[in-house]
């Protein structure tokens, strides 16, 4: 009895190992965080993160919505840090409305250098957005990570 127990189990952590590197490969194989949005703030008319990354300066991409009432708090944060380090801020907005969000960001010491618009959600799914709150970050060592 022991032995078919042993077997049972065996087989479903095989089975399910399987099915994880499965779903890992076929996910990682579509996964990129080279994107192009067009821009509703900034200087240049689309965001293009490999032109981001081509400047070798440590930068921070964060995905927000002006809905977002996590997000309006974090605001506040992001504005000493863009004032007290040298990293560049970029921002995603993820679906929502182009009049909002900049009304939004009319106020002083707005701390994006870029904010793209993600109306349809799909640049964010590259980045592997599952939740509202996302954070990618590259310095010189590292190229990419996701918070």
């Amino acid at each position: 009895m022991r032995i078919v127990g042993i077997s049972v189990l065996c087989l479903f952590c095989a089975f399910s190992a399987i099915v994880f590197f499965t779903y890992y490969r076929r996910n990682s194989a579509t996964f990129s965080y080279d994107i192009v949005l067009p821009t509703i703030f900034g200087n240049s008319t689309e965001f293009n993160t490999s032109e981001i990354k081509k400047k070798r300066r440590a930068f921070v991409v964060n995905v927000f919505a002006s809905w977002c009432t996590v997000c309006m708090q974090e605001h506040q944060t992001w504005k000493e840090i863009s004032k007290r380090t040298p990293i560049d801020l970029y921002g995603i907005d993820y679906i929502d409305i182009e009049d909002n969000t900049l009304a939004w960001l009319q106020e002083p010491d707005n701390p994006y250098i870029a904010i793209a618009a993600d109306y349809s959600g799909k640049a964010a799914k590259a980045f592997g957005l599952r939740e509202y709150l996302k954070l990618l970050f590259s310095t010189k060592k590292v190229n990419w990570c996701s918070i």
